[in-house]
């Protein structure tokens, strides 16, 4: 079973207006910081882990209703159909990742230089860094400790897709991928840590 817990308390900004870097140049200070305690609590249970170049696929039978963990993988390419309860993706770097429709959260933490194509009730990520999402959100996305974000709609069709949009009881036309909750800037002002993927930068197909 898998155990997630939730802080939704007020943090402290840490990241003010002007410490925070342009988004093309990398904070080595922060980015080198080790992360001692993951704040989404999983367990090391269905899924991939220490992967390295490799393509990975998960079928809708395999994944449905099932809590989904993948760890420590660099550099692979990992597609998943919808169906899945849950998805934790923890320590990637340099992967893209392909995900069908889950039925409540999508979790990320510390992660890097990653390219996700995610549809959810909820997005969650933590510790995360030069990395684009292609989204479709039925909530506003949260981010927290993360820099150099890039957000586009979710763009991934493949056979059944419509099927699992039903299967997980996600509505395929309620698509939040612009409303964005930064946790680290209370600030009026637009946060400075994501911004939107310009359209003639974006992957207009994945397969």
């Amino acid at each position: 079973m898998l155990f997630v817990v939730y802080s939704f308390k007020k943090k402290p900004n840490k990241f003010s207006k002007n410490d925070v870097p342009p988004m093309d140049e990398p904070d080595a200070a922060i980015e080198k910081k080790p992360l001692k305690k993951f704040v989404f609590k999983s367990d090391d249970g269905f899924g991939f882990a220490h992967k390295e170049n490799e393509t990975l696929h998960l079928r809708h039978d395999e994944i449905a209703q099932k809590d989904a963990v993948f760890r420590n993988l660099r550099d692979c390419h990992l597609i998943i159909e919808g169906g899945a309860l849950t998805v934790h993706f923890i320590s990637l770097v340099g992967c893209r990742i392909l995900c069908g429709p889950v039925s409540t959260s999508v979790f990320i933490e510390s992660c890097q230089n990653c390219k996700f194509v995610i549809a959810c009730q909820q997005l969650r990520t933590h510790h995360t860094y030069d990395t684009d999402f292609y989204l479709h959100v039925t909530s506003r996305g949260i981010i927290e400790d993360s820099q150099r974000l890039r957000f586009a709609p979710y763009n991934w069709n493949y056979t059944n897709i419509e099927k699992h949009f039903r299967f997980v009881d996600l509505d395929s036309q309620q698509n939040h991928w612009n409303l964005i909750n930064d946790f680290n800037w209370l600030s009026s002002a637009p946060s400075p840590n994501w911004k939107i993927l310009e359209e003639s930068e974006r992957i207009a197909e994945w397969e």
